[in-house]
């Protein structure tokens, strides 16, 4: 009936996944980048229980990228945004970070959906984690997708509307920042800690008129 078939999947949104190497190094580095950020952003239980009520993570500045000790962290960060950067074939001068901080899902936290807007990449690494901590969930960005949702026999990339990534330790996510994105609630009986960050292009970029 057919001479030839094919399936073309139009507008790709990538997510990208890295795993540190030496990551119980890394990541005992970064235990005690936050500790020290803890202590002095004043995080003891009295102010912790100021905001129990929001049921939402927990989260220091958005400006640590400025610290000297997270410069070892912002080498990764760049490092594997780079590498994604190239694989998008974006043309830039530079890039640079314009955010960064921690935060901590304790038991029965969760976070709702939000994008990271006037940036390019977003990216968290996830320094503790379980199975039932939280995944991070991604959502359908095509605000027509869920006008009709047919039953479906197999879950696929072409007929889900949503995908969760289960963290893992050590493990570094990147996507696009206009991505909605949610974490699901803490399900465990441990903190689930994890680091974020917002990259973008630096120099001229896209229409003759944008700089930054």
């Amino acid at each position: 009936m057919f001479s030839e078939r094919n399936v073309a999947d139009i507008f790709p949104t990538p997510l990208f996944s890295y795993l540190i190497a030496d990551k119980d190094d890394f990541n005992a580095y970064l235990m005690e980048f936050i500790n020290q950020v803890r202590k002095e952003e004043g995080w003891d239980e009295e102010t912790l229980a100021s905001k129990e009520e929001s049921l939402e993570h927990l989260q220091s500045n958005d400006q640590l990228h400025h610290r000297d000790d997270a410069k070892r962290f912002i080498e990764v960060a760049l490092a594997a945004t780079r590498e994604v950067l190239g694989f998008l074939r974006y043309k830039y001068d530079d890039i640079h970070i314009t955010s960064f901080w921690f935060n901590v899902s304790r038991p029965g936290y969760s976070h709702k959906n939000h994008v990271h807007p006037n940036n390019v990449l977003s990216g968290v690494y996830y320094l503790k984690t379980n199975p039932e901590c939280g995944s991070i969930v991604f959502d359908d960005p095509r605000p027509q997708a869920n006008v009709l949702l047919p039953d479906v026999e197999e879950v696929t990339p072409f007929n889900n509307h949503t995908y969760a990534v289960t963290p893992e330790t050590g493990q570094m996510v990147l996507f696009p920042s206009w991505l909605g994105h949610r974490v699901a609630i803490n399900r465990s009986k441990e903190e689930r800690i994890s680091l974020s960050f917002n990259v973008m292009l630096k120099g001229a970029y896209g229409f003759d008129r944008a700089y930054s």
